[in-house]
């Protein structure tokens, strides 16, 4: 086959011979950086095991191109699978990161994600989750949540009005536990009530959110005002 003399060569063959030199001059620059060649290399072998398989079916008729067509089959096929084969797995984005797991954000409620005991007397979500993340060489930085307003006030929840005191009743606020914990055990704060040191050591920060209310209520009380 001569590109400047054609014979009787159909010219999809020149268009093919177009496309695989294309195609092998960037699998060669891929050779350097497979890891940053992911899509081209899996798209490769692909390519040759899709045309390894229509050559199968074109062999089956006519007999006279069969054996030229087998020998592309036996060419193209293995080239595909081993292409496929050796390419770098996906990375994720923690990888990309440099880091060895992703980053999870689980959103449960108090009795789940609260390390320690539930109302059931089973070991919570909490518990599993910090010590799994212990066992990979992470951490886990657990959150609660609480209220300030006139729908729910944390003030008036069982011994966490210490929790209250330290936020703003306007705005939200971060309280960090942590450093807390310390001084609790040492015993600078006396006696600690069993409710909010179940909270200083079950979470390891508290987010308060000032001026709490629902829709609904908020939407049901300027009704009933109007009325």
């Amino acid at each position: 086959m001569d590109l400047w003399q054609p014979g009787n060569e159909p010219p999809g063959d020149y268009m093919m011979l177009s496309l695989y030199f294309t195609l092998g001059i960037f699998l060669l620059l891929a050779v350097r950086n497979p890891s940053a060649h992911r899509s081209l290399i899996p798209h490769a072998g692909r390519a040759n095991i899709a045309r390894a398989a229509v050559m199968v079916l074109m062999a089956i008729h006519p007999a006279s191109d069969r054996k030229g067509l087998l020998i592309g089959v036996a060419l193209a096929g293995p080239i595909g699978i081993a292409l496929i084969a050796l390419a770098p797995a996906k990375q994720s984005a923690a990888e990309g990161r440099g880091e060895r797991y992703p980053k999870v954000l689980l959103k449960l409620g108090h009795w789940h994600v609260r390390r320690g005991s539930g109302p059931s007397h089973l070991q919570t979500l909490g518990n599993f989750v910090t010590e799994f993340a212990t066992a990979n060489g992470t951490q886990a930085l657990t959150v609660g949540v609480y209220l300030r307003g006139p729908w729910r006030d944390v003030a008036t929840q069982d011994g966490l009005k210490p929790i209250a005191l330290a936020s703003d009743t306007a705005s939200w606020s971060v309280i960090d536990f942590r450093p807390v914990r310390a001084v609790v055990a040492g015993g600078h704060l006396g006696t600690i009530q069993p409710n909010l040191l179940s909270h200083l050591y079950g979470f390891d920060a508290g987010l308060v959110i000032g001026g709490a209310s629902p829709a609904t209520y908020t939407v049901l009380e300027q009704g009933a005002r109007k009325q």
